[in-house]
Protein backbone atom coordinates (compact mmCIF):
# COMPACT_ATOMS: atom_id res chain seq x y z
CA UNK A 1 0.00 0.00 0.00
CA UNK A 2 2.70 2.49 0.72
CA UNK A 3 4.61 1.87 -2.16
CA UNK A 4 1.72 2.11 -4.23
CA UNK A 5 0.59 5.97 -2.41
CA UNK A 6 4.12 6.79 -3.35
CA UNK A 7 4.09 5.92 -7.09
CA UNK A 8 0.33 7.28 -7.22
CA UNK A 9 2.03 10.49 -5.18
CA UNK A 10 5.02 10.89 -8.07
CA UNK A 11 2.43 10.10 -10.99
CA UNK A 12 0.54 13.31 -9.94
CA UNK A 13 -2.65 11.81 -7.44
CA UNK A 14 -3.22 13.64 -4.69
CA UNK A 15 -1.76 10.98 -2.28
CA UNK A 16 1.17 10.69 -0.22
CA UNK A 17 3.24 7.82 1.65
CA UNK A 18 5.75 8.64 4.34
CA UNK A 19 7.54 5.88 6.76
CA UNK A 20 10.24 4.76 9.17
CA UNK A 21 12.82 4.50 6.32
CA UNK A 22 11.64 8.25 4.82
CA UNK A 23 12.28 9.63 8.90
CA UNK A 24 15.45 7.58 9.46
CA UNK A 25 16.80 8.93 5.73
CA UNK A 26 15.40 12.65 6.88
CA UNK A 27 13.21 12.84 4.27
CA UNK A 28 10.88 15.71 5.10
CA UNK A 29 6.88 14.84 6.00
CA UNK A 30 5.79 17.03 3.60
CA UNK A 31 1.94 17.34 2.37
CA UNK A 32 1.17 19.23 -0.89
CA UNK A 33 -1.87 21.31 -0.68
CA UNK A 34 -4.16 19.13 -3.03
CA UNK A 35 -3.27 15.73 -1.17
CA UNK A 36 -6.05 13.95 -0.05
CA UNK A 37 -5.11 10.45 1.17
CA UNK A 38 -2.00 9.99 3.61
CA UNK A 39 -0.51 6.38 4.08
CA UNK A 40 1.96 6.50 6.65
CA UNK A 41 3.77 2.94 7.25
CA UNK A 42 5.33 1.66 10.87
CA UNK A 43 3.85 4.62 12.56
CA UNK A 44 4.19 2.03 15.46
CA UNK A 45 7.88 2.84 15.04
CA UNK A 46 7.95 6.26 14.44
CA UNK A 47 5.15 7.47 17.30
CA UNK A 48 7.58 8.36 19.69
CA UNK A 49 9.56 10.92 17.61
CA UNK A 50 7.26 11.97 14.72
CA UNK A 51 3.69 13.15 15.83
CA UNK A 52 2.20 14.70 12.85
CA UNK A 53 -0.92 17.23 13.33
CA UNK A 54 -3.50 15.34 12.08
CA UNK A 55 -6.08 17.81 12.40
CA UNK A 56 -4.12 19.90 11.00
CA UNK A 57 -5.36 18.94 7.63
CA UNK A 58 -8.93 18.13 7.86
CA UNK A 59 -9.63 17.56 4.52
CA UNK A 60 -7.21 14.50 4.51
CA UNK A 61 -7.61 11.20 5.15
CA UNK A 62 -5.03 9.17 6.97
CA UNK A 63 -4.17 5.84 6.66
CA UNK A 64 -2.01 4.97 9.43
CA UNK A 65 0.20 1.11 9.77
CA UNK A 66 0.60 -0.26 13.00
CA UNK A 67 1.99 -3.75 14.10
CA UNK A 68 1.66 -2.85 17.52
CA UNK A 69 -0.42 -1.11 19.57
CA UNK A 70 -1.26 2.70 18.43
CA UNK A 71 -4.15 3.98 20.69
CA UNK A 72 -2.90 6.97 21.38
CA UNK A 73 -4.27 8.36 18.45
CA UNK A 74 -7.71 10.26 18.80
CA UNK A 75 -10.48 9.80 16.85
CA UNK A 76 -9.44 6.90 14.89
CA UNK A 77 -11.08 3.96 13.79
CA UNK A 78 -9.99 0.45 13.13
CA UNK A 79 -9.90 -1.06 8.94
CA UNK A 80 -9.38 -3.66 7.10
CA UNK A 81 -7.62 -2.92 3.85
CA UNK A 82 -8.11 -5.68 1.21
CA UNK A 83 -6.00 -5.06 -2.05
CA UNK A 84 -6.31 -6.60 -5.17
CA UNK A 85 -4.39 -5.94 -8.44
CA UNK A 86 -6.80 -4.18 -9.89
CA UNK A 87 -8.87 -2.30 -6.98
CA UNK A 88 -8.35 -1.43 -2.86
CA UNK A 89 -11.10 -2.27 -0.29
CA UNK A 90 -11.31 -0.49 3.17
CA UNK A 91 -13.70 -0.83 5.82
CA UNK A 92 -13.75 -0.41 9.13
CA UNK A 93 -14.44 -3.13 11.90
Amino acid sequence: MLNLCKEYGIAGFPVYGYTYNDFLNHVPFAIQEDTRLVFIDRYDLLKERFVPQFDHWPDVIFMVDCKTDCAALEDSQDCYINMESDRITVWNV
